[in-house]
């Protein structure tokens, strides 16, 4: 997915919404809280990392 001209609102969104077809299709089957926690600051910071390298060049400098 890349913003490929569309405003960062709209990728931002499209990509929100990939994610939570992602989460429905593979619910996680963890029990302890503590696995749970780990593994969800896991998944929130890929995800940022996948909206950053999807911005078009002129973010680069931010």
């Amino acid at each position: 997915m890349k913003q490929a001209g569309a405003s960062v609102a709209k990728y931002y969104s499209e990509l929100t919404e990939i994610f939570q077809e992602l989460d429905q299709l593979s619910p996680s089957t963890m029990k302890h809280p503590k696995y749970i926690e780990t593994r969800r600051k896991e998944v929130d910071h890929l995800r940022v990392y996948i909206f950053l390298a999807g911005l078009d060049n002129n973010f680069d400098q931010i």
